[in-house]
């Protein structure tokens, strides 16, 4: 693109950090609106360089990008000359039985870039990523990777390769899965027994639930009141981008937790939420 000032276009909300790795970056960022089917095609793509997506889940409000719209938008990323980076980060890991297919697979005209890493589904520590691209961008890439880090320790790759290929890292998904799927069916009771009052954002197969809380409770005083309890909510006001954006949503994750404090820390979190209501 030469010296062309790049734009890149991001889910609102969506990852704050990504955001703060753009900025970093001196390039104009685009907040792009979602709604039930994922992110919204058309006029507000119009202008982007880069388009930035979480399709299976978006994060943090959990909706599944449809079918209809994976097409949509590769169809105008097509037309408009865009390129479309697909973070997929809780696919491995995802408990639904049938999951949609990546935006990826979809790709005819070499649009998408798709991302994903071992830090879910494996551990953090390891710090091993993938990329699916066109040849010539993956070329690149491993040139530029080179120049800044060279590549994760190699003992790291040979482990994390022989636990792949000898069947274990699938073993140890599946039991991943069923653990997952066990916790979000209780998060899920425990969000409809103790947060009666709130608006609840939830998609089977996703790792968070999105809570809008009742008029009047911000996300940061409930905060500050769970934390003095021992539990921890990640409040949604870093998640948006715009300076009027609400302050009444928390991010609740779950994978983290021993199933047996989730309905006593919901339980905990809906008491504080309706004295503060």
């Amino acid at each position: 693109m030469g010296n062309k000032e790049v734009t890149f276009g991001v889910e609102n909300p969506g990852y704050a950090q990504l955001r703060q790795i753009l900025t970093l970056c001196d390039s104009p960022i685009k907040a792009l609106e979602i709604d039930q089917q994922g992110l919204k095609v058309g006029s507000q793509l119009k202008g982007c360089d880069y388009v930035c997506v979480t399709p299976s889940h978006q994060y943090p409000t959990t909706v599944t990008m449809s079918v209809e719209r994976r097409k949509a938008l590769l169809e105008q990323a097509q037309k408009d000359d865009f390129v479309v980076i697909e973070d997929d980060y809780e696919s491995e890991v995802n408990f639904i039985e049938e999951p949609l297919p990546a935006l990826k697979s979809f790709d005819q005209h070499g649009r998408v870039i798709y991302v994903g890493s071992l830090s879910k589904s494996l551990t953090p520590g390891i710090r091993i990523g993938y990329l699916v691209a066109d040849k010539t961008l993956v070329r690149e890439l491993r040139k530029l990777r080179h120049l800044h880090y060279r590549h994760p320790p190699s003992n790291n790759q040979r482990i994390s390769a022989l636990f792949i290929s000898q069947g274990y890292y699938d073993s140890h998904v599946r039991r991943m899965r069923r653990a997952y799927a066990d916790k979000w069916l209780l998060m899920q009771q425990g969000i409809n027994q103790y947060l009666r009052n709130c608006e609840v954002h939830s998609t089977e197969g996703s790792f968070c639930f999105w809570i809008g809380l009742p008029n009047g409770v911000t996300s940061q005083l409930l905060r500050e009141k769970a934390t003095s309890k021992g539990i921890l909510v990640e409040s949604g006001d870093t998640l948006f981008m715009q300076d009027d954006a609400p302050d009444n949503y928390i991010r609740l994750g779950f994978s983290a937790i021993d199933s047996k404090k989730i309905l006593e820390g919901l339980a905990i979190l809906g008491k504080l939420i309706d004295e503060l209501s």
